[in-house]
């Protein structure tokens, strides 16, 4: 029978003859227990230990396409071949819709139409017209309607941005961090602002200009910021603050002063 901790103590206390017995019966129906559960646990998994196996693989599968699904979406790869294949035989320059939206390019489509202005909100599908067209049925006419997954990634671009390339809004928020204005060769000095002599031996951490080929410890431009900035470098353009700024170490130049008493 099932006792507690107090009244095993007493049965030790008065019944030394008795006790043993007991606890040995209680480790029994344990061990029993234990090994009935096992042996159970070992026939199912022989005869469902593939299906089991084969459940983990596709769980594991799925866990990693939700994963990609949840990156950015790509305007040029995913957003234009929707309306390429369903909108703009009519939505185009000249097209059945003349003065409505053109939806033949990222640019023409940003640049709304005529009549409504811009179609699309940048983070806010539900007040994007364009959206609200393709959600409703409304657009495209007829039966050629889109498919929920096709609405939902529209959806979805538009919510990230409604950005041209994915992660193009993102760099170096900080003006002061290295700078494309200040990579530039400065006058009377013999380098430019990023590259730095150690020994004889220049560091370019710059994006106008590289070491000469040619000519052994020669700096020249090569241009490149005018592009768009390197990595770590202040990006105009960037509304996300991605954690790359590169900044100077130790004061620069004229930054610091020395004065001889």
């Amino acid at each position: 029978m099932p006792f507690t901790g107090g009244q095993f103590r007493a049965k030790i206390e008065t019944e030394p003859s008795t006790w043993f017995r007991e606890l040995q019966s209680v480790t029994e129906n344990i061990y029993l227990k234990s090994v009935i559960t096992g042996k159970f646990g070992l026939v199912f998994y022989q005869n469902n230990g593939v299906k089991v196996y084969t459940n983990q693989i596709k769980y594991f599968l799925s866990c990693c396409l939700l994963t990609l699904s949840l990156g950015q979406v790509d305007y040029n790869s995913e957003i234009q071949p929707i309306f390429n294949s369903s909108c703009t035989s009519c939505h185009q320059d000249g097209g059945a819709d003349q003065n409505g939206l053109d939806l033949t390019s990222y640019d023409n489509l940003m640049a709304g139409d005529s009549e409504n202005g811009p179609g699309i909100i940048p983070g806010n599908h539900e007040n994007s017209l364009l959206w609200q067209n393709v959600n409703s049925g409304f657009m495209p006419p007829s039966n050629s309607d889109l498919t929920s997954g096709q609405v939902n990634l529209i959806a979805q671009w538009i919510d990230e941005g409604a950005l041209e390339e994915p992660e193009s809004n993102t760099g170096c928020t900080d003006p002061e961090a290295y700078n494309c204005a200040d990579d530039i060769w400065i006058d009377g000095e013999e380098w430019p602002n990023y590259t730095f002599l150690v020994g004889t031996t220049p560091y370019i951490n710059g994006c106008n200009y590289d070491m000469d080929p040619y000519q052994a410890n020669e700096v020249i431009e090569v241009g490149g910021c005018e592009e768009g900035p390197c990595n770590g470098f202040y990006s105009p353009g960037a509304s996300i603050d991605d954690g790359s700024c590169d900044y100077y170490q130790a004061p620069d130049q004229d930054d610091i002063t020395f004065t001889v008493t």
